[in-house]
This record gives structure tokens, sequence and C-alpha cells, in this order.
């Protein structure tokens, strides 16, 4: 049985997200944002406020990105247990990085404040899935 098959079959009868439905929806996007953020760098970039054409290694940041959110979207993805766990650990020490990294880099005047704060929330968002996953 797949992790996304598991995923839907405990979803809780109140509609609420469940532990494995919570791992499923945390790995999907981290696969998702590695792989975009590798591919294309420009658009990512650009989401974040840091247009190439400013920056030439700025896509060489984002495929680093990339990377590291693939690496650990396929590490939670077939991962179980105890493995799972650290995974889960793993995640939200780094989400609530880059939560703090946007709200310094608005502070800094580095990126526009819109930018940050959406790149805030979504790591929040990623902190909180976390944090439910690891519940079960």
């Amino acid at each position: 049985m797949s992790l996304l098959t598991r995923g839907r079959r405990e979803t809780s009868a109140q509609g609420r997200l469940v532990g494995e439905e919570a791992v499923v929806l945390l790995a999907a996007a981290r696969i998702a944002a590695g792989v975009g953020s590798y591919l294309l760098p420009g658009v990512a970039a650009r989401f974040f406020g840091a247009p190439p054409a400013r920056n030439p290694a700025v896509p060489f940041v984002v495929r680093t990105f990339g990377a590291r959110d693939l690496i650990m979207g396929i590490g939670l993805a077939g991962s179980e247990g105890r493995e799972r766990d650290h995974w889960l650990t793993l995640g939200v020490l780094v989400d609530t990085m880059d939560a703090a990294a946007a709200l310094l880099a608005v502070r800094r005047r580095q990126i526009p404040a819109a930018t940050g704060v959406a790149a805030a929330v979504t790591a929040a968002g990623a902190v909180a899935l976390g944090l439910r996953a690891r519940q079960g």
C-alpha cells in the first residue's frame, strides 16, 4: 500500500488532518517545491523577490534550496517509525529557520515585505504541518 493510499484511508471522521495525511501533504509539497526550484530557479527566485537578472548567482542558491527540499521530501515519504520522526524533526527545524530568515530579510529591507511575509507564513504552515504529523 502506498503512502498516498494510507494517508487517504486514515482521514478522521470530522474531516481534520490526521498524522499520516500531514506526512503525505508535507512530503508532496517538499518534493514539488524541490523539483520546481531545481528545474525552474528563475521562477522560484522571482517568487521570492530576487530576479536572476539582478544577480547571476541567484539560480545557484535557489537550486540548493530545491535540492534540500527534494531530498527532505523523498526521505520523509520513504520513512517510517523513528526514522520518519527524525525527518519530521529536521523539517520543523529547517522550516523554523526559513521563517526566521524571511522575517530577518524583511527587517533588513533585503526583500519586499509582502514576499517575506508570504515566505514566513508558508514556512510557518510547514512547521505546523510537521508538528501535526509528529503527533500521529
